[in-house]
């Protein structure tokens, strides 16, 4: 089901891409820097290698605690295979596309509890501040992380920090559900690896040049109905495997999140989280990959595409052979206007449409709905970073009142 987003402010967009960078073969977590090659990860930190000993063990149950751990679901993981036949409530690109992600690094910090606002229908209003815990963190969440995830397997989750007391030095009151909030923030010179490998040093690097917030990149290989001049013949001529990397800056605070694992989201004691004298509690920041190819803005649940992205995309290059797949940026959207998508040679992106069964798309190409996001959205890069703005959430699925702190950039 569809769902709103808590859409609290937004600034204006900016813009910022580049393609993947070339793997480097040392993927451990645990590398040291000193295998880095010449060159490799220039402007990483002192000490950015090897990753930080994890916050937590998979097996800790501290009681009174509150075990703040990040996952991608496992979307980010094992990505979106494709099926014309889908499950009731799969996520699946309806036009027949399948994705593979190979990077999903993300920067998160200020993690906290406050105090509930004495107004729960003022979503974004919180009380005074209880407990802590700073950052910044950057991490991968495609990589298989320690604990099970809040959606349970083959969803993990990686550890973050532990809170323990308050600011004053007291313990949690089990007694108290307290407001669960988080930032995204820009990757700077003080930003602290959680679980990347050596491989992953020239993105840490140039996340960190640029003040990004977020970073991906994958593959994407057209899986539906063959085009041709009888079915789809606009989409003859497009690229079958797209190799896509985006990045950018986001920063918003994630505000006072509801909590599934309490129950209704729509009822407002069921935000937060609430310590046990009996063992610990999850706090799971969730950061979702749908987001970045929704067809609608601000609404939860809308079908999925990656024809408009691919129709965008162009050759890798002289250098990378004949063989090696298109290549999409977030500059290629550029000036792609989500009222009428058009392919990179100026032709309007049509619905390929009937390729995936039981799915209502009620905003499909070549017309994507911007709603009231209308004013920050100039075209379909804005689209893509303004939604991706609203991917962060709570134990899976916990909706939080988004706030801006700052604008999208490169």
């Amino acid at each position: 089901m569809k769902r709103a987003l808590a859409v609290v402010a937004c600034a204006a967009l900016g813009c910022g891409a580049t393609p993947a960078s070339p793997r480097l073969d040392a993927t451990v977590a645990g590398s040291d820097a000193s295998m880095l090659p010449d060159g490799v990860g220039v402007g990483l930190p002192p000490g950015f290698f090897p990753a930080q000993r994890p916050a937590f063990a998979a097996a800790a149950d501290e009681p009174g605690t509150v075990q703040v751990s990040i996952s991608g679901e496992s979307l980010a993981e094992h990505g979106y295979p494709y099926t014309s036949t889908p499950r009731s409530g799969a996520a699946v690109f309806v036009d027949g596309w399948e994705l593979r992600f190979d990077r999903y690094l993300v920067v998160v910090d200020h993690v906290r509890l406050n105090r509930a606002s004495p107004d729960p229908s003022m979503r974004a209003s919180l009380g005074g501040l209880v407990a802590r815990a700073d950052g910044p963190w950057i991490v991968d969440l495609h990589r298989h992380g320690s604990l099970t995830g809040a959606g349970g397997p083959p969803e993990s989750a990686t550890p973050v920090a532990v809170l323990r007391a308050t600011v004053g030095g007291d313990t949690l009151d089990p007694s108290v559900r307290y407001a669960f909030s988080f930032d995204v923030a820009p990757a700077g010179p003080t930003v602290r690896n959680v679980n990347l490998g050596i491989d992953a040093a020239d993105d840490a690097a140039r996340m960190i040049a640029s003040g990004w917030t977020t970073y991906f990149s994958g593959l994407a290989t057209y899986r539906g109905r063959p085009a041709s001049s009888e079915s789809d013949p606009a989409f003859a001529d497009y690229p079958t495997v797209v190799r896509f990397g985006f990045g950018f800056a986001a920063p918003a605070s994630y505000l006072n999140c509801h909590n599934p694992e309490l129950g209704d989201a729509d009822t407002a004691a069921n935000r937060g989280v609430q310590p046990s004298a009996a063992g610990h509690v999850r706090a799971q920041i969730t950061m979702h990959t749908d987001h970045f190819f929704w067809d609608e803005a601000d609404v939860e649940g809308t079908p999925l595409h990656f024809d408009p992205i691919a129709a965008r995309a162009h050759p890798a290059g002289v250098d990378a052979g004949a063989a090696s797949p298109a290549v999409v940026t977030l500059a290629d959207l550029a000036g792609d206007l989500p009222a009428s998508l058009t392919d990179s040679v100026g032709r309007g992106v049509r619905d390929r449409g009937g390729q995936t069964q039981g799915v209502v798309d009620d905003s499909p190409p070549p017309s994507y709905a911007v709603r009231g996001a209308g004013a920050m959205v100039h075209d379909l890069r804005d689209f893509v970073r303004y939604n991706a703005r609203g991917g962060g959430h709570l134990n899976s699925d916990g909706l939080c009142a988004v706030q801006a702190n700052g604008p999208l950039g490169d």
